[in-house]
């Protein structure tokens, strides 16, 4: 009897040790576990695959089943083991809902698959799906608290990432070089950005720091080439060297080394802090990149000379100004009609407009965070209706035209903004005088020398005519010379 035993040992031993690593089922390599009857996908290769050699040699389509029988017993299928499908070449994957975990390197360098939906898991290791070049979209489950480092890393094709709110961190360089990824909302309660988190991110404009980020990494942005206005919420104290920056090559583009310019779209930086930020890193130099004829730096009221003091900021942009300046004024001015301007603020998820004259509401709209009309109330008689452009005039302002408007009146405007927790953030607010009708039909003349112009100084606006300026309803002011 024991030696019928120790045939069978024997026997099974060999069959296990004839496929090198794990046991082939029908066509897939198992890890099994006889004490928990758990089984763990694995590489069908007598050595350990690895992105830069070796790689793993499944192909085609695979359907991962929940279950697996051998010799008798039935093991859950509830892990993908490090290294399974690093390197392959499959047309197509199902993944059963019993998975639990995915190991180290998985599916890095893997191509083939577009969509993942992992809807169970509970861990995933690092580099997962680094340099998955095919992956398109993933939705991570709720049930994830912590990412491996660079898991994303070089996933060049993936438009669409689902992060769960229960995540406790975001890991390092977990989205470098993620080319075509345009957006990303961030967990709410994530405290840090990572070093080199979205470095190369070349196609992304948006992404909403949570208010409670306190750390931003060494360049977690350099590359965010598409970006044109960058927010930094109130609780920030501490960024990390060369925080922004550009390429002058398609990055990691046949193995090329891209070389970093200051070459993007980045136009305004909010910092909503009234104590600046600390600068780490080597340099100290968050902003090292930045293009100082171009990108303004906002900060709040009251603080632009504290920034001013510290050199890290101040060598780097040619203007600091506060939150509110620049952000709104009124142009054009008619006899009956006006345009008010403002600068979107990144903050802001909708506006809120209202004009008055005489403390009478005339008109009441809303606009989004597109400068593009969603609705609108009129208050008053026709003479008095006003309309709004439907696009952005400007690409650093938005512009909303008033016409029917009295000449020679005052109107009052309102500009309010909230976020998308419906939070107050942002508010501006301004008069002007529509010009006299009388005093410009007057000046008008055949003779073009003779003809008005109109100046604005000091918010007034007066008309020119020959040497004479005149106030707006029609008097004669100061000789323009004096003026």
């Amino acid at each position: 009897m024991k030696k019928f035993y120790l045939f069978v040992l024997f026997s099974t031993l060999l069959s296990l040790s004839a496929y090198g690593n794990g046991v082939e089922i029908n066509g897939i390599y198992y890890l099994l576990d006889a004490t928990n009857l758990t089984a763990t996908v694995t590489y069908p290769n007598e050595t350990t695959p690895s992105w830069t050699g070796t790689t793993s040699s499944y192909t085609g389509i695979i359907n991962i089943p929940e279950q697996v029988s051998y010799q008798g017993k039935t093991y859950t299928v509830n892990s993908i083991g490090n290294n399974a499908f690093i390197g392959s070449r499959l047309t197509s994957i199902t993944l059963p809902n019993t998975i639990i975990s995915i190991g180290s390197s998985a599916f890095c360098n893997h191509r083939g698959v577009t969509t993942l939906d992992l809807p169970h898991l509970q861990s995933i290791g690092n580099e997962a799906f680094r340099w998955c070049h095919t992956l398109q979209k993933v939705v991570i489950p709720e049930s994830i608290t912590t990412l491996g480092i660079t898991i994303f890393q070089g996933c060049l094709y993936m438009t669409e990432i689902e992060l769960p709110q229960n995540l406790a961190s975001i890991p390092y360089a977990c989205f470098n070089a993620c080319s075509a990824l345009t957006s990303i909302t961030l967990p709410s309660h994530i405290t840090s950005i990572p070093q080199e988190c979205f470095n190369a991110c070349v196609s992304l404009k948006s992404v909403s720091l949570p208010v409670g980020v306190t750390s931003v990494g060494l360049r977690a942005f350099k590359g965010t080439e598409s970006i044109e206005k960058f927010f930094f919420p109130k609780n920030v104290t501490s960024l990390g060297d060369e925080l922004f920056g550009g390429y002058a090559m398609e990055p990691y583009s046949g193995g090329a080394v891209p070389q970093y310019t200051g070459i993007h779209q980045l136009k305004y930086i909010f910092i909503d802090r009234e104590t600046p930020p600390t600068c780490s890193g080597t340099e100290k130099d968050p902003f090292m990149r930045v293009n100082k004829n171009v990108v303004k730096l906002f900060v709040p009221v009251g603080c632009v000379e504290a920034y001013k003091a510290i050199s890290s900021y101040a060598d780097r942009f040619e203007g600091i100004y506060e939150f509110g300046s620049e952000a709104s004024n009124v142009m054009d001015i008619t006899d009956s009609t006006a345009s008010i301007t403002w600068f979107p603020d990144v903050r802001v998820a909708e506006y809120e407009i209202k004009l008055y004259h005489e403390n009478v509401l005339l008109q009441q709209f809303l606009v989004n965070n597109e400068g593009q009309i969603i609705s609108q109330q009129l208050f008053a008689p026709p003479v008095y209706r006003q309309k709004m452009d439907t696009t952005n005039s400007s690409t650093e302002y938005f512009t909303v035209s008033l016409e029917g408007l009295s000449a020679g009146s005052e109107y009052n405007y309102t500009i309010d903004g909230s976020d998308s927790q419906n939070m107050p953030v942002y508010h501006s607010e301004g008069s002007f005088i529509t010009t006299n009708k009388q005093a410009i039909d007057h000046t008008a003349a055949d003779d073009t020398r003779k003809q008005a112009r109109k100046i604005l100084r000091d918010g007034l606006l007066y008309i020119i005519r020959e040497n004479k300026v005149y106030s707006l309803n029609g008097s004669a002011a100061a000789d323009e010379k004096s003026k």
